[in-house]
């Protein structure tokens, strides 16, 4: 999701990930649906870039080092 790489995963592999199904990634727990959902990615192109775009965008505004440390630092800061 970090390189922009559209996603289709089951709900345990995207537990506690507050991602939104259909756009962040697709959470399919089925196998037809996990493989019709990857069919889908395959076949349309604008859908792939979207869906990774997004997927970046949710990552870096939730997880990356910037935000960890702001994070992390209110925690430690709440303990004191």
């Amino acid at each position: 999701m970090a390189h922009a790489r559209p996603v289709v995963m089951t709900t345990v592999a995207g537990e506690g990930i507050p991602l939104l199904n259909g756009t962040h990634a697709y959470v399919r727990d089925n196998p037809a649906e996990f493989a019709a959902a990857m069919l889908d990615l395959l076949r349309e192109g604008a859908l792939r870039t979207r869906i990774g775009s997004q997927a970046r965008h949710f990552v870096l505004d939730r997880f990356s080092w910037e935000k960890s440390i702001d994070r992390l630092t209110q925690l430690l800061l709440g303990m004191s």
